[in-house]
Formats: structure tokens, sequence, C-alpha cells
């Protein structure tokens, strides 16, 4: 699972600190790097030419630009 949200949200340092954190060892490390690597190699190279080739490039800065927002009763 850390394995794949390294790849994902493209955050492999991240994903270290947290298998260490929430194992309490570094028992796992390794098979954790070796899953974030293939997973965000994997994951570079399948979204190469995507308009958004993270998780967090497509959020928007706040709920005033969302066009579901505004469109929601008793928005401003």
């Amino acid at each position: 699972m850390r394995g794949w949200l390294g790849g994902a949200a493209r955050v492999p340092i991240a994903t270290m600190v947290m298998v260490a954190e929430m194992t309490g060892g570094y028992k796992l490390m390794a098979p954790t790097m070796l899953a974030v690597v293939i997973s965000f190699l994997l994951q570079v190279w399948l979204t190469r030419k995507a308009r958004y080739p993270s998780l967090y490039e497509v959020q928007l800065p706040g709920p005033e630009q969302s066009p579901i927002y505004k469109s929601a009763p008793g928005a401003r």
C-alpha cells in the first residue's frame, strides 16, 4: 500500500518516513524502497503525456474555484 501511495502521489521520501513510523523499526524499509521505486518509475512512465501527471496537480486552491461550489444553493 505504501509503495502504491509513493508512486501515485510522487512522494517516495515521505513514504519511507511513514513506514518507519508506523512499524516502529526499519525491517520493512528495504522492501518498501523497492516497491516505491518500481511504483514511482511506472507512474512516471505511464503519465508522461498526461495532462495531470500527479494526484495533487488536479486539486484546486480553494472551494471558491470549484464549479460545484459556485452552483450549490447558498453559495456566495
